[in-house]
């Protein structure tokens, strides 16, 4: 679907660059409003439509400040050499606003490498306005150039586009981030979610001793009367708690109860050294 500026539609070529920020289209409204309108929209006629091809900022200005724009038809054959030489000139942009924009641009110079494919260096037709390079070079690296930026950095440039929120690339088309960072930011929170969604490694605690689990043990006459030792000491101290009157009786059974497990763990111990 194709975008549309106040009620007109636009070229493809025209979306390669970035609109104004809010606060500039506001000061450039203003200034048509003192001023008037000093370039022409320039608009492409494809039969009885009529498509923008330069001026999408100031269309919109217009319309904000109340001003009727002036319109030029343009009669070249290269629309998208005529935006990009246009805007690389008029526009401050940061290497990553230009990678974006080359990013863009990469399907139209992607179709001009494949006819030099077909046609072979030396035999292509050349398009006015772009400049001509080798077969070999690939539309990445030719964009890239075009622009004034690395390849890779078109490349980080695609990845931005293809895996970051709107929220993001609109940080990095208005300047406030650059690819780099964005793509930082975009792995950390993938991590992050991904973390999240991993099960936590379940926490191994070391078994009790047979005597001091809560359970019964199996067969064995003695880790069951180790079991039954430790139950006793236990109800003892809960005996003396609860009745104060008769503490020395349960403190004596106590007494018996751990001379009594001692021995008994004393006795293990001769089993298991065999």
């Amino acid at each position: 679907m194709s975008q549309r500026i106040a009620g007109y539609d636009v070229h493809p070529a025209a979306t390669i660059f970035p609109m104004l920020p809010e606060s500039e289209l506001t000061e450039l409204a203003q200034d048509i409003g003192k001023r008037g309108l000093l370039h022409p929209i320039v608009y492409v006629s494809k039969g009885q439509d009529q498509q923008i091809l330069d001026g999408r900022n100031r269309l919109l200005a217009c319309t904000m400040a109340g001003v009727e724009p002036r319109w030029q038809c343009y009669e070249g054959d290269d629309p998208v050499g005529h935006v990009v030489a246009l805007n690389l000139h008029r526009r401050h942009l940061t290497k990553s606003q230009l990678g974006l924009a080359a990013q863009r641009a990469r399907a139209f110079y992607e179709e001009r490498a494949k006819e030099r494919q077909r046609f072979h260096a030396g035999t292509a037709p050349n398009t006015p306005g772009l400049k001509t390079t080798s077969v070999s070079k690939t539309s990445r690296d030719e964009v890239g150039e075009v622009f004034g930026v690395s390849g890779p950095t078109v490349d980080r440039a695609r990845k931005v586009l293809e895996t970051c929120p709107p929220e993001v690339v609109a940080a990095v088309e208005r300047g406030e981030e650059t690819v780099v960072g964005a793509l930082k930011k975009q792995k950390e929170k993938a991590q992050k979610n991904e973390e999240k969604t991993m099960p936590k490694p379940e926490r191994k605690t070391a078994p009790k001793p047979p005597e001091e689990r809560d359970e019964l043990p199996g067969e064995n006459d003695l880790e069951s009367a180790l079991w039954y030792t430790r139950k006793a000491r236990a109800a003892c101290k809960r005996a003396m708690e609860s009745h104060p009157g008769m503490a020395s009786e349960y403190a004596r059974l106590d007494g018996a109860t751990l001379g009594l497990r001692r021995r008994l763990e004393a006795l293990r111990e001769q089993r298991e050294t065999g």
